[in-house]
């Protein structure tokens, strides 16, 4: 289970992602519109966030 989610993009312009983490790791990501960030987060998994982890949306 998640303990934060962090929304990178703006949902207003359509295209964005939300990220869920555990102890400061990425857990899973939910993409909407935006199919190079899913690729991303796919290989991202377990790694630590920081800002740039997923491009902006």
């Amino acid at each position: 289970m998640h303990e934060e989610t962090k929304q990178v993009g703006d949902p207003a312009g359509g295209s964005f992602d939300i990220a869920y983490l555990r102890d400061d790791r990425l857990l899973a990501v939910d993409s909407v519109a935006h199919p190079r960030s899913h690729m991303m987060a796919r290989r991202s998994l377990g790694e630590a966030w920081r800002e740039d982890l997923l491009p902006a949306a």
